[in-house]
């Protein structure tokens, strides 16, 4: 017989306290790019827990004599801040993820004007969970059939059609093509050729950046884009996007995307929010980032004002006044310089 791992007999007596996730979720919400909508997932997870019914037991036989409902209200009542809140997103990123859900079919939300210890109260949010629907994706073989052509063995790679996938794959087109059963795409980013100046001009204007600053880059737009209804940014938008960087040194932009990126807090915002960091950041501030006042992750350091600028940094604002490059606010304007 097999020797039984420890932690299995360990386990077995831990009593579980939260929500359920289905296997059948994991499989059936899904972005277009094929991988799972953990936000979409968690937040239908606290839904199911709070329509799950508590069972009512007779205190002196034990048996079950009915089920009574965890909400007061004929309905769930959550905000989107309630469900960003309770997962650690935004929310931004719980509204996009409940809207997920009501494509679904799997929720309806409801938006009343309810009174509360005499104070009337507008656009309080309502959640109604749709169990027929949800009954479809729960379940280990609650796998929906797509009616999608099936793709052979051949398909190695293909490229995305919109940001709805991985930002990085979008911009590093493949060389492959892709079979179906009915006919071969090639790996074209786009049929249009608007489209196609578009990511050229994009992948140009990405050889301005290293290998690392462009994984950054990659990184805050697959932040950004959820900052869309859909979760998507049409190239046009981020074409733009990187003609705007052009106009500062790079080194502010990493600053600013650094910023935004280790700063959950700031991942609701739009791409404005950064172009404010870039133009408003010392040449202090840059220079700690750059030569080890920030933290090597990118992370804007908080003890600067506790610590003292570094030498370095103290070195670079002295060059910079003395070659005119800051401005009487302490800013660095937009020369290039060697320093």
């Amino acid at each position: 017989m097999q020797k039984i791992n420890t932690a299995v007999i360990e386990v077995k007596d831990l009593a579980l306290d939260g929500n359920i996730i289905d296997n059948g979720w994991i499989e059936n919400l899904r972005y277009d790019n094929g991988k799972p909508n953990m936000n979409a997932i968690l937040i239908l997870s606290e839904i199911y827990y709070w329509y799950k019914p508590t069972l009512i037991r007779d205190e002196a036989t034990g048996k079950a004599i009915g089920y009574k409902q965890k909400f007061k209200a004929d309905k769930l009542q959550k905000s989107y801040q309630a469900l960003g809140d309770r997962f650690g997103i935004s929310k931004r990123q719980a509204k996009l993820a409940c809207d997920f859900l009501k494509e679904k079919g799997l929720i309806e939300i409801e938006f009343r004007t309810i009174v509360v210890n005499g104070k009337k109260l507008n656009n309080v949010m309502f959640i109604q969970l749709i169990p027929g629907e949800l009954k479809k994706i729960t379940g280990i073989d609650r796998v929906l059939v797509k009616d999608d052509p099936p793709v052979t063995t051949e398909c190695k790679r293909v490229l995305q059609q919109d940001v709805g996938g991985s930002y990085n794959e979008m911009y590093h087109p493949p060389t492959t093509e892709c079979k179906t059963n009915t006919k071969t795409t090639h790996t074209e980013t786009t049929t249009k050729t608007t489209n196609k100046n578009n990511i050229r001009q994009i992948q140009n204007l990405r050889l301005r950046y290293s290998e690392n600053q462009l994984k950054i880059i990659d990184e805050y737009f697959d932040i950004l884009r959820w900052t869309r209804k859909h979760g998507k940014i049409a190239d046009s938008v981020i074409l733009k996007i990187y003609k705007k960087w052009q106009e500062y040194k790079v080194s502010a932009v990493m600053y600013a995307l650094s910023i935004y990126i280790n700063n959950p807090k700031h991942h609701d915002k739009k791409e404005n929010y950064c172009y404010g960091i870039m133009r408003n950041a010392a040449a202090e501030q840059i220079a700690n980032y750059q030569y080890g006042g920030g933290n090597s992750n990118g992370k804007h350091s908080q003890d600067t004002e506790k610590t003292g600028p570094s030498e370095e940094s103290l070195r670079l604002e002295r060059i910079a006044k003395e070659k005119g490059l800051v401005g009487a606010d302490g800013t660095i304007k937009d020369t290039e310089c060697s320093f």
